[in-house]
């Protein structure tokens, strides 16, 4: 929740605010990038699965059997 509030704040000053020791700190950011590495990368990989969705074409014969 502090985060939220100040944006582009360093990790000293996060972990004056949430009174947690330096390596807590950097253990807790390193576990929110690698959250948002893999959120990217799923995303990423539905936009990917969307597109071949939606260029996949229906043929459908002109209705003499061909």
């Amino acid at each position: 929740m502090a985060l939220q509030n100040h944006e582009g704040m360093t990790q000293d000053e996060l972990t004056s605010i949430v009174c947690v020791d330096k390596a807590a700190t950097a253990r807790a950011v390193k576990s929110l990038e690698e959250d948002i590495d893999r959120l990217y990368s799923f995303l990423l990989q539905m936009e990917v699965n969307m597109n071949k969705i939606s260029n996949k074409r229906v043929y459908h014969g002109n209705g003499d059997g061909e």
